[in-house]
């Protein structure tokens, strides 16, 4: 039976009732967080730590489920430097990787470069007068906002050109895939966000909702036409609402969801043909069996739960499953070609152990005489 949106809130509601009714009070385990229904992390309480944290694994160890081979695997790639990963203070113009971010955006458009005579030290000072950047995005005037992510874009193996395509970027923080796509020739990129994720240790007051992407939007000069944004929960997405879309990106979306395949569901119908999806995944980490290089490798079928603060002591981190895992999720919303690899070969350190998905509807033919 199909779930709908409606059973799925009501049973969202049914349950934080139930969490705060006397009987569970007395339970011998205590929510660190309250709950909601957000795009990105459906926790609102936000806790002090870092994303690039080790943090000491805890709680119980799982069953050890072991199924299939594991679907096709990435080489690794170049392995960022510690420091760069453990601060938003890298030099201005340069990537993780020692790399000009600035090369991959040196074919300006008219319409790109419509905001290139503004004064440059304008845009560095409203671009540092934001106190977090998640996204390093680089700028018109040759700066890269001073975020982390993403860690090495190549990995995503997006195609270098989508000329022509609709595009939804669900989540999409500041922006970088969003203007990303604009730059390989999208057609048309709809970003959704709904600032629910606060990365375990961001003040809420410093996530200031679409101030960043807009800062970058109007600095390439981009029309709100052509480069859309909305805020809305990727559970209220239908076709009714924003139509068809060509590729549909989910990075960094999944293990902060409650319900995951649900959200799968709801972006296989308005994906036509191509989902990209990045996650944390439980190949080389897990908290429950020891840490770092303490995974489920080998193309396990596992997808670990966290009630609280079990993946990097961030609350709004509900699962984590494996790079076989996560492929066979996308194969079950309706995606029949699917490749799955992974950021890091050997990681170093837990935010380096992500993997990706890339799923394709196949279209059948009609029968010809």
């Amino acid at each position: 039976m199909e779930m709908n949106l409606a059973a799925v809130e009501e049973a969202i509601h049914l349950e934080e009732a139930i969490h705060h009714s006397p009987a569970v009070a007395n339970c011998a385990f205590t929510p660190s967080a309250s709950r909601g229904s957000g795009i990105s992390s459906d926790r609102s309480e936000a806790k002090v730590g870092s994303p690039f944290a080790n943090p000491e694994p805890t709680g119980a160890i799982p069953e050890r489920l072991v199924y299939e081979e594991p679907v096709d695997d990435a080489p690794a790639g170049h392995d960022p430097s510690p420091s760069v990963l453990a601060t938003n203070d890298t030099a201005q113009g340069e990537s993780p990787h020692g790399d000009s971010v600035n090369d991959t955006y040196d074919d300006h458009t008219s319409e790109q470069c419509c905001r290139t005579c503004e004064d440059a030290t304008t845009i560095a000072d409203k671009v540092a007068a934001f106190p977090y950047w998640y996204h390093r995005i680089p700028l018109p005037d040759g700066s890269v906002t001073p975020g982390w992510a993403p860690l090495d874009p190549a990995a995503y193996r997006i195609p270098e050109r989508l000329d022509g395509k609709r595009v939804l970027d669900v989540g999409a923080w500041d922006g970088y895939w969003t203007f990303e796509a604009l730059r390989r020739g999208a057609s048309q990129v709809v970003a959704i966000d709904d600032f629910s994720d606060f990365l375990g240790s961001l003040d809420q007051k410093d996530r200031r909702a679409w101030e960043t992407f807009d800062l970058c939007r109007d600095a390439w000069g981009y029309g709100p036409d052509r480069c859309q944004r909305r805020e809305l929960s990727v559970y209220a997405i239908t076709p009714e609402l924003l139509g068809e879309f060509d590729v549909v990106f989910a990075f960094g979306l999944l293990y902060h969801l409650r319900h995951p395949l649900y959200a799968l569901d709801l972006i296989s119908k308005v994906c036509k043909h191509e989902l990209y999806v990045e996650s944390a995944i439980l190949d080389d980490y897990s908290p429950y069996r020891g840490g770092l290089q303490k995974g489920y490798a080998g193309g396990q079928m596992v997808m670990e739960f966290y009630p609280d603060a079990q993946y990097g002591n961030n609350t709004t981190n509900w699962w984590a499953p494996t790079v076989h895992c996560l492929a066979h999720m996308v194969r079950a919303a309706g995606f029949q070609d699917v490749q799955g690899w992974k950021l890091r070969g050997q990681p170093a350190q837990l935010p380096e152990c992500r993997g990706f998905v890339r799923g394709r509807k196949i279209t059948s033919q009609p029968a010809t005489d």
